[in-house]
């Protein structure tokens, strides 16, 4: 405890240390800081996301105080420097800082032991080291940070990803599905059979949304009509790319994205996936998303195997009730097949409600869960039925 306790205070009293030289006297924009010779700016922005969860996996119930996992807490420093007219410079440095995270903490441990959920463990996640360089001919980006068909899989106008988004399992994940016909006598707890149980939720909803972030290098195209094409190498010799676009037509906004990468170069058991993501937006506060991947799978290590799917549907109310900010209530299903093994079936649903709070930067949150699984052999398994509240802050 100690010696994380001291490795998290170094981690922040080294990033306050690089920022110091920079953080001169408040510019007139309030949230910016610049240097000695005015020429570069800097933002240091951040957030807080804690939950609160309590899931009942059929023999019993847990209360778990987490991060969260669709979004963490976290602090960036975002430097810009206009160069000349064509050249606008930019770094970007982030940490995430999760305390017990939501799709780790769960009944049972990795291994299997009961996970009495005590522990206090922080881990630093070091999410950006970036520089980009922009201009009129486009964006490249150089360090570790977004890869080309980064979140080409969430597409969401809902304004509800922070309560439930495409990777359903981020909030859950930790907990394993029991087997519910053991015989007579036998416990389900892992610990008292001998170690049998159902998979860990994680690796039965896992995210199809390409690489998320990587040391890489990237390229995005100008806008034009409202569409991006972007390109990238990352480490490993995985290359990948997307292509976005965004616009609004007859009081509807909408957004599509189609993402594609390759592992065969560094994997001899993974090869191409696909995802893609679509979401509207119409001026009555309704709203639509839909999301899905697949990947395809090589190697003698996989003859005979499915690819696995991913399915996600949400549809959403954008309500007006409160000065403060929308209410935004949601529903959403989610649907993954042949993630682990030829006939592996892992379905979720929710419903849920976000409150904004735009004055104060701040989403409250309440969700309802409930994720079952089902596979090839004569197991049957319990559902995971959960419940979350939380909120975000940022600053």
């Amino acid at each position: 405890m100690y010696k994380k306790t001291l490795q998290t205070s170094v981690a922040a009293a080294a990033l306050f240390a690089f920022a110091a030289p920079f953080a001169g006297p408040a510019s007139a924009g309030g949230n910016t800081v610049v240097n000695g010779n005015s020429q570069v700016k800097i933002a240091i922005t951040g957030q807080l996301s804690r939950i609160v969860r309590l899931t009942d996996d059929g023999n019993t119930t847990n209360i778990h105080h987490t991060s969260n996992s669709f979004s963490g807490n976290r602090v960036r420093f975002i430097g810009t420097a206009k160069a000349w007219e064509s050249l606008t410079i930019g770094t970007r440095i982030e940490f995430q800082f999760n305390n017990r995270t939501s799709n780790e903490s769960g009944n049972f441990a990795a291994n299997g032991a009961k996970d009495e959920d005590t522990g206090d463990d922080t881990g630093i996640d070091p999410r950006y080291q970036d520089i980009t360089f922009a201009g009129q001919w486009g964006k490249f980006y150089v360090g570790k940070g977004d890869s080309a068909a980064n979140n080409t899989a969430e597409a969401d106008l809902s304004g509800t990803q922070i309560a439930a988004n495409v990777t359903a399992g981020d909030i859950f994940g930790g907990s394993h599905f029991l087997i519910d016909n053991l015989p007579a006598g036998t416990s389900q707890d892992p610990n008292l059979n001998g170690g049998l149980s159902g998979p860990r939720a994680s690796t039965i909803f896992r995210s199809f949304d390409a690489l998320s972030r990587t040391q890489r290098i990237r390229y995005d195209t100008p806008k034009f009509f409202g569409t991006v094409v972007s390109v990238g190498h990352n480490q490993g010799d995985i290359p990948d790319a997307a292509i976005r676009w965004a616009g609004s037509f007859a009081g509807t906004k909408a957004v599509i994205r189609l993402g594609w990468m390759d592992r065969s170069a560094a994997s001899s058991t993974r090869g191409t996936q696909v995802d893609g993501s679509a979401s509207i937006l119409h001026s009555s506060g309704l709203n639509l998303t839909v999301a899905g991947g697949v990947e395809n799978l090589k190697g003698t290590a996989n003859l005979g195997r499915d690819n696995p799917t991913e399915l996600y549907l949400k549809v959403g109310y954008k309500a007006k009730i409160f000065s403060a900010g929308t209410t935004n209530f949601f529903a959403d299903y989610a649907d993954y097949d042949d993630t682990t093994a030829n006939g592996d079936d892992g379905t979720s649903w929710s419903i849920g409600v976000v409150q904004i709070l735009e004055n104060y930067a701040t989403e409250l949150f309440a969700v309802f869960n409930i994720a079952e699984f089902d596979d090839s052999t004569t197991n049957s398994y319990d559902d995971l039925t959960s419940g979350w509240v939380g909120a975000r802050v940022k600053f």
